[in-house]
Parts: structure tokens; C-alpha cells; sequence
């Protein structure tokens, strides 16, 4: 079901499986809502969380936005959701993307502080949370103020 106004889908009224399939049909429109308006606090969490920064968050949208549309330009790991919470995935999206793109910034030196001197020991100290998403308690918080805010 596609809520429309003035010719143009009111994306807001979306849930997140219409806003999806809006996507997969072609709408950037839509996947700029999606980043930029609904997961925007999600998005700024994990680039705070990962880079202590919010120096990069530009840069992590651009990049997000590059692994939704996917290698084949075809939307394909949006359409691999089926029946998963959008919101629980692009969790884990975001959180995976971002170390990565984090580790491979410090590999090249590329990662700074906020005086703009690399500081490799800092932030080459955090590890990489597991794939079993093990939160510590304040994390978890954390999180439950996030997604009641949302």
C-alpha cells in the first residue's frame, strides 16, 4: 500500500516493508528517506559508537547507501530481508559496515582524532563485537533509549 500526496509517496506512512519495496522499484527518493530521516538516529549511533567522531558520518551515509544499492546496482541485499525487522538488521548493517570501513581507515592511517593526528593505539584498542551481538549492560540501555525514541 502506497500512501501518496501530491503525486509523491508520503514515505512517513511507509511501513518498513513498503518503504523496502519502494526501493527495490526504483525510488532513491525513499532510500534517502530511509537513511536521512527514519534510521538517522541509528546511522549517528553507530558513527559516534565507531569512530567517536561525527566527523565521518557523511561519509558512512555515502557508504551505507553504497552496500544497500548493493554490488549489481539491483538492491540485492535489501531484497535478502524477507520477513526480517529492518531496523534490527540495519543494526547489524551498520555496526559490521562501519568497523570495517574503521579498520581499514586505521590500516591506511587515514583515521584521526578530533585534533587531526592519527591515533592508531586508541582506537586500534576497541575489538570488534562478535556476530552474537553480545552488549554490555550500559549498551544495551543505550540502545532501548534509541529505540524508543524511534
Amino acid at each position: 500500500m502506497q500512501i501518496k500526496t501530491k503525486n509523491q509517496i508520503n514515505y512517513k506512512k511507509l511501513s518498513d516493508r513498503e518503504l523496502v519495496d519502494v526501493i527495490v522499484n526504483g525510488d532513491e527518493k525513499a532510500v534517502e528517506f530511509l537513511i536521512y530521516n527514519k534510521y538517522d538516529r541509528l546511522i549517528r549511533y553507530w558513527v559516534n559508537k565507531v569512530f567517536k567522531s561525527k566527523e565521518y558520518l557523511n561519509d558512512m551515509r555515502i557508504e551505507l547507501f553504497m552496500k544497500l544499492y548493493g554490488k549489481d546496482h539491483d538492491w540485492k541485499p535489501l531484497k535478502s530481508l524477507e520477513g526480517q525487522s529492518l531496523f534490527a538488521w540495519l543494526n547489524t548493517v551498520c555496526m559490521r559496515l562501519f568497523l570495517s570501513k574503521r579498520d581499514k581507515m586505521i590500516g591506511s592511517g587515514i583515521t584521526k582524532t578530533s585534533n587531526n593526528n592519527v591515533d592508531v593505539n586508541r582506537l586500534g584498542d576497541e575489538v570488534a563485537p562478535d556476530t552474537s551481538l553480545i552488549y554490555t549492560q550500559d549498551e544495551r540501555k543505550e540502545m532501548v533509549m534509541m529505540l524508543e525514541a524511534i
